[in-house]
């Protein structure tokens, strides 16, 4: 697809820029694409002269050919924001948005909004322009325009996905709804991606909000229907723990063990699929109170994590969940120094994740484990009380997130345990309620 027409712009060199890999090219991986891709749109981006030609109503240019080359060069920087980092990204989308003023086609839009909530920190911001820009959009509801319904589709699930990471779970649900009424013939691996998209939304809500059963038939659904999804491994990893949820924690290693070694053994221990499928193991020994594999998976983990320069939510969320497992094994060892050391490390790092640092859930269940070493370690009823009132209070100065990783059977145990030796709980602290949502069967 040709990207940029000819500009009658004085001395102005002619640029072409080549938005999609020929067909012999088709098979070519993403990395090889960028690299044939990149260059090119970063050749656009870094030209003043270009750009100007493109965002300028005056340009001598039939109209027509001016916006088809707006539009057609706005598609192909929105695909390419899958290859570039999040800052380099947001100058890109923001480019975008000015290209896309006026009466551009819906599904560019809908394309534009699905991108932007991906790398948007700001998630408020980011939800008020989506009001704006949706206000009024009409779409084709009868399915003709294929490519509106599917990025339409799209972005009703990321918006599903927004509002779960906010625990608003009665507007997920809403959302998947929405999503599933939208009744348009869609090719089949649109309706393939769709569905798989579709029932990891909903499988984390189901999760979420303890409906284990169904949220193991949804994440099943995904793994035996798109197995070279890129996100096929964080569905896995959700699979499993929903697994140990379910008390299938020994089926767990024979699901995920042969995709561990094959990543190390291809030097990809580095990756974040690496990381979520070794602490979804760990998990599953701990369950299995096999230790020393849990200890050994853990201590990596911990090793990967604190080399993790900007982590995700995921990564942060993820080494919590470490430094947590850490201290439940030693725990169960009776390793009260080394314990403490690991809940005093969890509180301080919980502390410095943007991504945790309202979330007083978190930092709430901490303190009960420094409450339970208090108590267990030195018989001090008193001093563990003391914790569980600094743990009410961290509760309180933030909405409850659920851990990922961390099991209820977890906080049910943790819960108990600290009642046996004597330490007074107030309700705040205790486990977290699940809600009540009605919730979509997941789609087949």
């Amino acid at each position: 697809m040709v990207l940029a027409f000819v500009f009658p712009q004085g001395d102005l060199e002619v640029e072409r820029f080549s938005g999609e890999a020929s067909a012999s090219e088709s098979s070519a991986t993403a990395e090889e694409r960028a690299h044939v891709v990149l260059p090119a749109l970063k050749t656009l981006w870094e030209s003043s002269t270009i750009t100007a030609c493109l965002l300028s109503p005056e340009v001598s240019v039939p109209s027509a050919a001016l916006a088809s080359c707006r539009y057609e060069v706005a598609e192909a920087c929105l695909n390419a924001c899958t290859m570039i980092d999040r800052s380099a990204a947001l100058v890109v989308t923001d480019f975008v948005r000015k290209l896309l003023a006026g009466n551009a086609p819906v599904y560019l839009k809908f394309q534009w909004l699905l991108q932007n909530g991906k790398i948007d920190a700001n998630r408020d911001a980011h939800d008020a322009l989506e009001d704006v820009w949706t206000t009024g959009i009409e779409y084709d509801k009868t399915g003709q325009d294929v490519r509106t319904t599917w990025f339409h589709r799209l972005h009703l699930l990321s918006k599903a996905e927004r509002a779960l990471c906010r625990a608003d779970f009665g507007a997920t649900a809403n959302l998947i709804l929405q999503c599933k009424v939208r009744s348009a013939a869609l090719p089949p691996p649109m309706v393939l991606g769709i569905t798989f998209l579709s029932n990891s939304v909903q499988g984390k809500l189901s999760r979420y909000t303890g409906n284990f059963q169904n949220a193991f038939n949804c994440f099943d659904a995904c793994t035996k229907s798109c197995e070279s999804h890129p996100d096929r491994f964080h569905i896995l990893h959700h699979l499993c723990n929903v697994m140990c949820e379910l008390a299938l924690e020994n089926q767990v290693e024979g699901l995920i063990l042969g995709h561990i070694e094959s990543m190390r053994a291809a030097g990809e221990t580095h990756s974040q699929d690496y990381r979520l499928l070794l602490s979804s193991l760990a998990e599953a020994y701990l369950k299995q109170k096999r230790v020393a594999g849990a200890q050994n998976a853990l201590s990596e983990l911990q090793r990967c994590y604190e080399s993790v320069e900007t982590p995700d939510i995921a990564d942060q969320l993820g080494h919590i969940q470490t430094l947590v497992g850490l201290v439940r094994v030693c725990i169960g060892q009776k390793l009260w120094l080394t314990a403490h050391g690991h809940v005093e490390t969890a509180y301080h790092t919980a502390h410095g994740y943007d991504a945790l640092v309202d979330r007083g859930f978190v930092v709430g269940v901490i303190l009960k484990y420094r409450a339970l070493i208090c108590c267990m370690s030195a018989s001090d009823a008193a001093g563990g009380s003391l914790a569980l009132e600094q743990a009410s209070r961290e509760h309180d100065a933030g909405p409850s997130y659920f851990i990922v990783g961390l099991g209820t059977y977890v906080l049910s145990e943790l819960t108990q345990t600290l009642q046996d030796c004597g330490c007074v709980m107030t309700d705040n602290t205790g486990t977290r309620k699940m809600a009540s949502v009605s919730i979509p069967a997941g789609e087949g």
